[in-house]
């Protein structure tokens, strides 16, 4: 992957707005300050030194004897005025490091809030299909986890390899200025241990990065699963098996992330480590030969405090890189996923073109054929026409075809080839959205959010004008009196999947949800499968007794089918017989 791929401003920028652009121009500014701040300080640092030492003599940098030309280094006055002004410029870059601290991380974090939230919003406008088609860990991963180390390892790596490059370019002009051949030798020799380092740590930190990229998945893949299936684990005294595949795969994650800590860390320790060695020699070096160093403290001293200034750049620069290796796989998702959705039309924009759906007369599907990907299985329909507040009834085996059947009437899934008509206008992309609000649907198994009792029964229509009364009727009629007192209790909340009630009140609960916005067409799925017979009548009464609303139920229970004015018995993708 090239630079541009790993840090693709455009795109970011296409995303999260112009806002986002004006404010990393601010971001740059402000690097740009602290730089020359930073040098302007170390700079005054050669002409006190000289002052301090009285050393008079000339040099052979043309930028010093400037300074020792124009101005009397050896005054007290310019002594004091040189120490005033390294104060003001401490101050100073104390503010500016701040502030660059504080809006470059902001600009880090605040992209990161939106390209996750942008992302987020388009898998769940996705189809229904492709969420049978890819993994929920591996969604989970790119917005939560991918996301971060993007923002963290990418973005936020590519503001601190700015900053450094042009801390680091300042400071070698500033030691060019001051020393042409002491700097060259520096700047190589600092240059060329960077590079080693960069040249032996890049395999291992990439083949690192993507190991640990799939180690995460598999590490959330053990959390979801163990936790969706929390019941039949108890039961078959399943934990340690979770427990020991989380183990495994969080272990060696772990030790990925110590591999890459490891090497992160030796950039600066190891040229640290060279150039204190390099001092040690030239001290003693200059010891063994009686060499008078008293005339060179000046120049010796701003050198080091640059050389131990530049090492740290130098490090960050090798960490970025590193860091740009690491998290290259990151970087890949992220770009591949962004880059697939901001080519499609947003959802926006469908709504505002959205087809018009009137249902008036009939639901006919036309010569419909549906194969899932990789299944032998095939759903043929010829011609089935439903109409305009009749009672459908379904039946059939496991597999026959029953739920890709309501699948395709609720639009969640296409046929590869025929027609779904609600009367005269074909159900597609742009009228989904219309159809979607005639609907009712009551899965098998209701799922409800870990939030109160009113808010899993409105969310997903307007909050802010609640329907009470509709609430009411319906929790009288289906017998759920008992949690009248707690609809508007905002403490009560019904517990993760609805732990909190009984399997019957889940059940009557997701009824009065699929009703509340009056559907014209309401679909149940195996509605009575899974609760107690005084909760089945209880919801099969009530739905008998419903008028003017389309209804079609799948149900293996032939009570539950007694009072349909049709029922299709389905076989191997096949309407089989009609009763």
């Amino acid at each position: 992957m090239s630079f541009q791929k790993l840090i693709d401003l455009q795109l970011i920028f296409s995303i999260t707005g112009k806002k986002y652009l004006y404010y990393f121009i601010g971001v740059i500014i402000l690097i740009i300050s602290v730089s020359f701040v930073d040098v302007a300080a170390i700079g005054t640092i050669y002409p006190l030194l000289d002052n301090l030492t009285n050393s008079n003599n000339n040099s052979s940098s043309k930028f010093l004897n400037l300074i020792q030309k124009n101005f009397n280094s050896n005054s007290n006055f310019f002594f004091e005025i040189g120490i005033i002004f390294i104060l003001l410029l401490s101050i100073l870059k104390f503010l500016l490091n701040l502030s660059l601290s504080y809006f470059g991380q902001k600009f880090s974090l605040s992209v990161h809030n939106k390209i996750s939230l942008y992302l987020f919003k388009k898998y769940l406008n996705k189809d229904y299909i492709f969420f049978l088609n890819v993994s929920s860990a591996s969604l989970i991963r790119n917005i939560i986890t991918e996301i971060t180390f993007f923002t963290t390892g990418i973005l936020t790596s590519f503001i601190n390899l700015i900053t450094e490059t042009i801390l680091l370019s300042f400071f070698i002009t500033l030691a060019l200025l001051i020393n042409f051949k002491i700097a060259i030798i520096v700047f190589t020799l600092v240059l060329i241990l960077a590079f080693l380092i960069f040249i032996f740590t890049q395999p291992k930190i990439r083949k690192s990065g993507k190991r640990r990229f799939e180690l995460t998945e598999r590490k959330i893949n053990d959390v979801t699963q163990a936790l969706e299936n929390i019941k039949q684990l108890k039961i078959l005294n399943a934990e340690e098996i979770f427990t020991r595949s989380y183990d495994y795969h969080n272990s060696r994650a772990n030790k990925q992330e110590l591999i890459f800590y490891f090497f992160k860390s030796l950039p600066k320790n190891f040229i640290e480590f060279v150039i204190l060695i390099s001092i040690v020699c030239f001290l003693y070096i200059s010891k063994s030969e009686k060499i008078d160093l008293s005339s060179h403290l000046p120049l010796l001293g701003t050198f080091a405090l640059i050389s131990f200034r530049m090492i740290p750049s130098f490090s960050r620069i090798t960490v970025a890189f590193q860091q740009f290796s690491y998290f290259k796989k990151s970087a890949s998702i992220i770009y591949d996923e962004l880059k697939k959705e901001i080519n499609k039309n947003d959802t926006k924009k469908i709504e505002n073109i959205a087809d018009q759906i009137d249902f008036q007369n009939q639901i006919t599907l036309e010569d419909i054929n549906y194969k899932y990907k990789n299944s032998k299985f095939e759903l043929l329909i010829p011609n089935l026409i439903i109409k305009k507040n009749s009672y459908i009834g379904l039946k059939g085996a496991s597999g026959s075809g029953k739920s890709t059947l309501v699948n395709l009437i609720l639009g969640l899934i296409e046929p590869q080839s025929g027609k779904i008509k609600i009367d005269n206008s074909e159900l597609n992309q742009s009228s989904k959205k219309n159809w979607y609000k005639k609907i009712g649907f009551l899965p098998q198994e209701v799922t409800l959010i870990n939030d109160t009792i009113l808010y899993n029964i409105t969310f997903g229509t307007n909050e802010k004008n609640k329907n009470f009364e509709l609430i009411n009727k319906l929790f009288q009629e289906l017998s759920l009196e008992n949690l009248v007192d707690r609809l508007k209790d905002p403490i009560f909340k019904v517990g993760e999947k609805g732990t909190s009630l009984s399997g019957g009140e889940k059940q009557r609960l997701g009824l009065v949800r699929a009703l509340y916005r009056n559907p014209e067409l309401l679909i149940l799925d195996e509605p009575t499968s899974s609760i107690d017979k005084y909760s089945s009548d209880k919801i099969m009464n009530f739905i008998h007794s419903l008028k003017n609303t389309t209804k079609i139920i799948i149900s293996h229970n032939n009570s539950d089918l007694e009072h349909c004015d049709d029922v299709f018995e389905l076989d191997k993708g096949l309407i089989k017989s009609k009763f």
